[in-house]
């Protein structure tokens, strides 16, 4: 009975640290801190599988170099060897082409933006022909027929138009 006694003193327990549970638990600095942890071992998690692709795809490259080099220049044709890219000048290419496509879109967001302004100001403007062609009277306030009966007309050449 006594060894088992003196085996759970030499294994000390451990007192149960109540503040530091809770600051795992319920804090927010630590919960941010957890997701930017795992943040980080996602990105390096894809920098070497991009590593990885990057080196099976020049390692084809070479052997390609290799085999062609050993045939000797065919059609009197020698294509100069590619220089391998380093990472910095590979990840600037990356930055730069995703920054073109980011300024088309960009470019693209602007021009719908226009088209679309141009079609509501279009339609204000018509909106405002008819309403001023509706409300015209006479000096006596009766409605004037002419502006009406122009709308009518209008209204009659879109439906031949459409159904023809």
């Amino acid at each position: 009975m006594e060894s088992q006694g003196q085996h759970h003193e030499g294994k000390g327990k451990r007192n149960f640290n109540k503040k530091k549970w809770r600051e795992t638990q319920y804090s927010h600095k630590e919960r941010v801190s957890e997701w930017e942890s795992k943040r980080k071992e996602a990105v390096k998690r894809k920098y070497r599988k991009m590593l990885k692709k990057d080196e099976s795809t020049s390692s084809v490259q070479t052997t390609y170099q290799l085999y062609n080099a050993e045939e000797g220049n065919v059609n009197g044709y020698s294509e100069p060897p590619r220089q391998r890219l380093s990472e910095f000048q590979r990840a600037k290419l990356e930055y730069e082409r995703i920054q073109g496509l980011k300024e088309e879109a960009r470019l693209e967001r602007e021009q719908k933006i226009k088209e679309r302004e141009i079609a509501i100001m279009k339609s204000k403007q018509m909106r405002l022909e008819r309403i001023k062609k509706l409300t015209q009277k006479t000096k006596k306030g009766q409605p004037v027929m002419k502006g009406r009966i122009e709308i009518l007309l209008q209204k009659i050449q879109k439906q031949v138009v459409n159904d023809s």
